[in-house]
């Protein structure tokens, strides 16, 4: 270790020792001084930032748009598509679905009301897509807005490898993460903007410039948006990254759905599914054949999943996903089916091209 690492290690420490004494006597609460609402993409920090002495509003908007559809549509028509493709992806009721929607796009929108607005997101591409998402929709309407907008955006944290989510970090964490925010810039709103206008896009090559480019403005947007364009279907079998690991996954000996999620976890170099996302690729791969699902009632993690004929056939690139009937599906604002133009993925090039 050297001693700028040993240096910065200890002053972690003493930071994170500071944090827990000043929750520990009760120490006025970070976002005190200005009427705060926190802005996450999920409710896994929300007890943590009460456990840390938060007392700002919480206000989860959650809709993953790095999974099904995107396509630019007006506001209450992508709600409602967004809406049943989770409600059928996810076994959700629908009007509970676009309930939640309309209400988390509403609070969204009365957060300008408030005096500060914190982003707190991570670097996948489940957080920084929504980030971009938020991001254009309070500059698209900033000129009423009251509040200053901070961001706490990280892709790493001292003595975790790897590094999943905020969620993993305790409520002292959370505390000693109020010294990394930052005040949103004009530079930021122009990269959600445009991350958020290409994404929903039928072509994706706006998109994979952006991530070509880098972004400085926003360092993990990048990498995310490069690792959501993997899930185009590639060049030479149509399968996207995330199929591809799973089909990996079961011929390796992941053979219950539990463990195969951990197995693309774990292999992922960008990991950002849920475990709800997951079973659903898993059940699109079983309708096209690719795997075998046991029939039994157990949750399902529990699920036994074997490989078939086809599965290795397309693993092994003697096979195409569209060819053999694989389901239609969507990247972002990409429809990838039967359709033309056909984006793939070309691994090679690190591009998408039309096919």
């Amino acid at each position: 270790m050297t001693t700028d690492s040993s240096s910065a290690s200890e002053l972690h420490r003493e930071h994170i020792a500071r944090c827990e004494a000043e929750i520990a006597s009760g120490a006025p609460a970070p976002d005190a001084d200005r009427r705060t609402v926190h802005v996450r993409c999920g409710s896994d920090i929300a007890q943590g930032l009460r456990r840390a002495g938060y007392v700002g509003t919480f206000l989860e908007f959650a809709d993953p748009v790095c999974h099904g559809p995107v396509p630019a549509l007006d506001d209450a028509s992508a709600l409602e598509m967004r809406a049943a493709f989770i409600s059928t992806a996810y076994a959700l009721p629908l009007a509970e679905c676009l309930a939640r929607m309309q209400r988390e796009s509403a609070a969204l929108q009365a957060a300008r009301d408030y005096e500060r607005i914190v982003l707190w997101f991570e670097h996948d591409s489940y957080d920084q897509l929504i980030l971009a998402r938020i991001l254009a929709t309070l500059f698209e309407h900033g000129d009423n807005a009251n509040a200053v907008v901070e961001l706490i955006c990280i892709g790493t944290y001292p003595g975790m490898h790897p590094f999943h989510g905020l969620g993993e970090l305790s409520h002292v964490a959370l505390r000693g993460l109020w010294a990394a925010r930052r005040v949103v810039t004009p530079d930021d709103y122009a990269l959600g903007t445009a991350v958020w206008g290409a994404l929903r896009q039928p072509d994706p090559r706006a998109l994979a410039a952006i991530a070509q480019g880098g972004t400085p403005a926003v360092p993990w947007m990048a990498g995310a948006v490069g690792r959501h364009l993997m899930e185009l279907p590639w060049r030479h079998d149509g399968l996207s990254l995330t199929q591809r690991q799973l089909l990996k996954a079961v011929r390796a000996g992941a053979l219950r759905c539990g463990a195969l999620f951990r197995a693309l976890i774990a292999a992922d170099p960008l990991p950002f599914l849920g475990d709800a996302m997951v079973w659903w690729e898993i059940r699109e791969l079983a309708a096209a054949g690719a795997v075998r699902l046991q029939p039994n009632d157990e949750p399902w993690s529990q699920r036994g999943v074997t490989m078939t004929a086809q599965g290795n056939a397309l693993l092994d690139g003697h096979a195409d996903w569209i060819e053999v009937g694989g389901r239609e599906r969507w990247v972002g604002g990409v429809p990838c089916g039967a359709v033309h133009p056909a984006w793939r993925w070309d691994s090679q090039r690190a591009q998408p091209v039309c096919v």
